[in-house]
């Protein structure tokens, strides 16, 4: 499940895991959702169409899924595609320094909306 898949348009499209539409609903999931408009790069782009989406398990903290829609989404993907590989947790992602501006920020946002903390929310 940790496969990446990518899209190659415009906006590119990529995910890793579930989805919002197709996670188990067995599970406690929490949904982070964060925007390309509120994020300083893609602003200096030009290019702030699209978000990233972060599921996040509640009782163990794991990331299950990851979609990305916009630019640079099919480079962007392999940081959670990696962390998720690694066991990496939501709060270990979201704790992680990514420089600013970039559009990885977009990805600790998103992980850091999963508990309702995203600084630019």
């Amino acid at each position: 499940n940790d496969v990446p898949r990518c899209t190659y348009t415009d906006p590119e499209i990529a995910s890793v895991g579930y989805t919002s539409s197709n996670y188990p609903q067995d599970r406690d999931v929490k949904i982070g959702r964060f925007n390309f408009n509120a994020n300083a790069k893609a602003i200096i782009l030009g290019d702030t169409a699209g978000f990233v989406e972060v599921l996040r398990d509640v009782v163990t903290d794991d990331i299950i899924g990851v979609s990305i829609i916009g630019a640079h989404a099919t480079d962007m993907i392999a940081e959670m595609s990696d962390a998720m590989y690694l066991d990496a947790s939501a709060t270990e992602i979201g704790d992680a320094v990514h420089p600013h501006p970039s559009l990885s920020e977009a990805i600790q946002e998103a992980t850091l909306d999963t508990h309702k903390i995203a600084i630019h929310k």
